[in-house]
């Protein structure tokens, strides 16, 4: 199950780089807009879906088609003991010239 997942990922995700502080980790996954609703009021995030090959974790940055995100909630997905993916909101960061 867990090599079907991986193959998914590596088949139809994107590349992208996980910063976990002066680490960094390249996988294949989805990043997709999202609208939350917070305070009444709407507010545009994202969702990620990764490998399992790279953990992923509150306050790390993600790297997809030159656009950065921080990670604002992550969690892994598991199926029994076994890590299968994980699953982030993310915050885009803004470019600044």
């Amino acid at each position: 199950m867990k090599s079907m997942i991986d193959q998914a990922f590596r088949r139809y995700g994107m590349t992208v780089t996980v910063e976990h502080g002066a680490e960094t980790g390249e996988t294949h996954g989805f990043v997709q807009p999202v609208t939350a609703v917070s305070g009444g009021e709407d507010r545009r995030c994202w969702r990620y879906l990764g490998s399992a090959e790279v953990s992923v974790a509150q306050g790390d940055h993600i790297l997809c088609e030159g656009k950065r995100y921080r990670v604002r909630r992550a969690e892994s997905v598991k199926l029994g003991a076994l890590v299968t993916h994980y699953w982030a909101v993310l915050d885009r960061e803004e470019e600044t010239a």
